[in-house]
């Protein structure tokens, strides 16, 4: 069990609820941490928020197989599966929770379908607390869209 499960699992412990699970999907380390800082930020419960990190899309995946997440923050630039392909494979199989997809490519560098997968863009640049909210509001408004204009199955 990794440092960030084992933060989870110790939250769980003292707060008997589930946290909010976010999964950082990036191949930089050091990308990984400042997103994870501005997360931490931006959620105003901190002690309700675990996250899990993975270094590139079939470890992502793996991880999505294995636990739930409120959110999950995906580069767009990954070694193996690609950004695009672990969004792909994620609507695919039916996960509808919100993604913001960060790059430090600019917006017209990254599929224009974005939003047809319910997923926010955001540059790497311009991360703040602030602007870590508004892309999680924007992909869960995307998503609710998505679903409410969803034939009944």
């Amino acid at each position: 069990m990794d440092t960030q499960s084992s933060e989870g699992a110790e939250v769980e412990r003292r707060h008997g609820n589930q946290p909010f699970r976010v999964l950082v999907i990036d191949d930089n380390e050091i990308d990984q941490e400042i997103i994870v800082h501005h997360i931490r930020h931006a959620w105003p419960y901190e002690y309700d928020l675990a996250w899990e990190s993975a270094a590139d899309g079939d470890e992502a995946l793996t991880k999505l197989a294995q636990t739930s997440f409120a959110m999950i923050v995906l580069d767009w630039r990954l070694p193996k599966l690609h950004g695009a392909d672990v969004l792909q494979r994620l609507r695919a199989s039916g996960v509808g929770i919100p993604v913001i997809v960060v790059s430090g490519l600019d917006r017209e560098e990254i599929a224009d379908d974005l939003e047809a997968w319910g997923a926010a863009f955001l540059n790497k640049e311009v991360i703040t607390p602030a602007t870590l909210r508004d892309a999680l509001a924007v992909s869960a408004r995307w998503l609710t869209k998505q679903n409410a204009e969803s034939p009944p199955g």
